[in-house]
């Protein structure tokens, strides 16, 4: 088997999925994004926007109806966003809605309000 034989079927896969995900992002309506990145290979397009509730809620209008909530991840200290994943019923991939707090128009900001301490256990067995 030579190359040709082993890669040309990842390749065409490859292929195939980034036309359903230029398809699907041809059904998208304008969305007031102020940055965006698609990814085939997790089936998520990501919408990054300013952290502040009244863009959130200027995103959820763009979108339109349908879209379910699906998660949200924790605060991520490197990237500084928190992300909103969604997915509309039949359809392959979400729209993972990135909440930026060093974007201009961020009005929300992570701030530490103190500590709690936790007990900690684990399980001993004799």
């Amino acid at each position: 088997m030579d190359v040709y034989d082993r890669e040309a079927p990842k390749i065409q896969k490859r292929i195939r999925q980034m036309e359903e995900l230029l398809t699907f992002l041809a059904k998208l309506p304008d969305l007031p994004a102020k940055d965006s990145y698609a990814s085939e290979d997790t089936a998520t397009v990501f919408l990054y926007i300013p952290f502040d509730p009244r863009a959130l809620l200027a995103m959820r209008r763009a979108m339109g109806n349908g879209w379910e909530f699906v998660r949200q991840t924790p605060y991520d200290e490197i990237t500084h966003t928190v992300q909103r994943a969604y997915r509309k019923a039949g359809e392959k991939f979400e729209i993972s809605i990135c909440l930026v707090t060093s974007l201009p128009g961020a009005t929300c900001q992570r701030v530490k309000v103190g500590e709690k301490v936790m007990p900690v256990y684990e399980v001993r067995c004799n």
